[in-house]
């Protein structure tokens, strides 16, 4: 086990974790308060190949809230046990490659993003053993784990910034942003800005979440000492959260390059996990529906998540046709390749952030069953918000779009139908069939889900494959080519209500998979609403006709 390997060289490092975790050494601090303005130390990392694990072996990844998603001991509050004692579901049931778990660490809120202690697991979620236990566990069934990684900011009530707000000479203020605000032409804008103590400090999501310093060399090197110890636990990786925002446009002076700052600090980071683990991971959560924006961020991370795509797809099952949405995709794998060779591209529906896609698209069951069958036919990680397989509704504020993952009526993992008194199942999710129902349907959307995750991991043109756009004469039709080692698929959804006929010009074909039976007499198409159809062909070059 990963623990058992590393036993050795946390031993060793320990003595020094003891005087560095949370409390770094008065001396170190005080070096760290000198040497505020000095940015000599700043050095251009390089660009470290991608994780070859995530990059060959990886297709599907869950996404769980850990306080809403199993609750192991009737309290009322999803825990590490409950995800522990759930990987049968994770791994034989759904068999996903991988979980990314949202915050964990010690945290006064129930989310769990402003941490006070990044060392330590929130008591509300469980303890340490828990943890490695979890860990232990899913590196037996081959599951991987992404620590939800917060950086950008603490907790205000986190010990380093306790000391940083107690004067504007505390051996911990340089940890933090702080500025009087004086200079109009640098600092123009007051927005994130908060006083405390006779100086602002910078907060951009929220004045209980002060942004870190990482023009401080200590933060820095403290970042990576985080990073390390998960590591060394035998976390496979992280997610960093807000990555756009480490330096933010009023944070810094007018006329930084901010994307330029973000993408060093992310190479210097990628760089140093990898030494620890050169199969770890690094996926970025940059906010932006511009790809050649997100594309920059490649530099210094595996991957990133997809979100121009995402919406680019939303809308196109709202609307009924493909609006752009594969070409969109196209464009960013194109932006993605011209930063790194063996870039992992990340797409997803919706994520905790967002209001669910169920919602989105009318709570519509066939339009949601053809959304995870989009998903689960294109390239790269495919990202399952749980919750989603089950056709689970929610839209804000953020606590009703986390609700209580259902297990089934009888299940003591979702007693009280709420998570710790945070949100109470809406009506639509209380009527929902659970896990356990919706196994014993054959047509249910966890079966679909099954079914497609089943697909792309057995099939490796849909893992592996290059995708190409295909034009045709029905704009109700999606329709891609997905090619690897000379076998071509094509791809075709129909994303309207109606049956859709389209003119071809293939010699032959093989049925890989139809979610309903399609008809062909002659050179003549017909799909049935919000199907979808795989074909293996044989002249791709032409496919359909004008």
């Amino acid at each position: 086990m990963k623990k058992t390997i590393l036993v050795i060289m946390m031993i060793i490092i320990s003595f020094v974790f003891v005087s560095c975790h949370e409390q770094t050494t008065t001396t170190t601090q005080a070096i760290a308060t000198t040497t505020t303005k000095d940015l000599s130390w700043k050095i251009d990392y390089d660009m470290v190949d991608t994780s070859s694990y995530f990059l060959n072996d990886v297709s599907v990844c869950y996404q769980i809230f850990p306080i809403s998603f199993a609750d192991s001991n009737g309290d009322g509050y999803g825990d590490i046990k409950g995800i522990t004692e759930n990987i049968d579901y994770l791994k034989n049931t759904l068999n996903v490659d991988c979980l990314w778990i949202n915050p964990v660490n010690t945290s006064p809120s129930y989310h769990k993003y402003d941490v006070t202690n990044y060392y330590e697991i929130d008591p509300q979620l469980g303890t340490m053993a828990d943890y490695e236990e979890l860990l232990d566990v899913s590196e037996e069934n081959g599951i991987k784990i992404l620590m939800d990684f917060v950086i950008n900011h603490t907790s205000y009530n986190h010990p380093w910034f306790d000391n940083s707000r107690s004067s504007q000479t505390s051996e911990y203020r340089d940890w933090y942003v702080w500025n009087s605000l004086t200079d109009k032409v640098a600092y123009p804008s007051k927005v994130g800005w908060y006083l405390n103590n006779g100086q602002y400090y910078y907060a951009s999501f929220w004045d209980q979440m002060p942004e870190l310093n990482f023009d401080n060399e200590f933060v820095r090197e403290e970042i990576k000492n985080i990073a390390e110890f998960w590591i060394l636990k035998g976390v496979d990786g992280f997610r960093i959260d807000a990555a756009k925002h480490i330096y933010d446009s009023n944070e810094y002076p007018s006329g930084t390059s901010t994307i330029t700052e973000n993408v060093q600090l992310f190479k210097e980071l990628n760089s140093f996990v990898k030494s620890v683990n050169p199969d770890a991971f690094i996926v970025g959560e940059i906010a932006s529906i511009s790809s050649d924006y997100v594309s920059d961020y490649y530099a210094g991370m595996d991957s990133a998540f997809n979100f121009e795509f995402s919406s680019k797809l939303i809308y196109s099952l709202q609307a009924g046709y493909d609006s752009l949405a594969i070409q969109s995709l196209v464009n960013a794998r194109d932006a993605f390749g011209l930063i790194r060779t063996e870039y992992i591209d990340s797409v997803f529906l919706t994520n905790h952030d967002q209001n669910r896609i169920f919602d989105q698209i009318g709570q519509d069951i066939n339009k949601m069953k053809l959304a995870s069958r989009i998903l689960l036919t294109l390239p790269g990680i495919s990202w399952i918000y749980y919750g989603e397989e089950l056709g689970m509704s929610g839209v804000k504020p953020d606590e009703t779009i986390r609700q209580p993952f259902i297990w089934g009526e009888d299940s003591s993992y979702n007693t009280t139908g709420k998570t710790g008194g945070i949100s109470d199942w809406t009506a639509y999710n209380l009527s929902l069939d659970g896990v356990t129902s919706q196994l014993e349907d054959e047509n249910s959307l966890l079966n679909v889900y099954i079914q497609m995750i089943s697909l792309k991991k057995s099939e490796s043109v849909i893992q592996y494959g290059d995708i190409q756009l295909i034009d045709n004469d029905e704009n109700r039709l999606m329709t891609y080519l997905r090619s690897y080692e000379g076998t071509t698929y094509l791809v075709i959804h129909n994303m309207s209500s109606q049956e859709k006929a389209i003119t071809h010009d293939l010699d032959s074909f093989n049925i890989i998979y139809q979610s309903e039976d399609f008809s062909s007499v002659g050179q003549l198409f017909s799909f049935s609403p919000y199907s979808t159809t795989i074909l293996e062909v044989y002249n791709s070059d032409i496919v359909f006709r004008k």
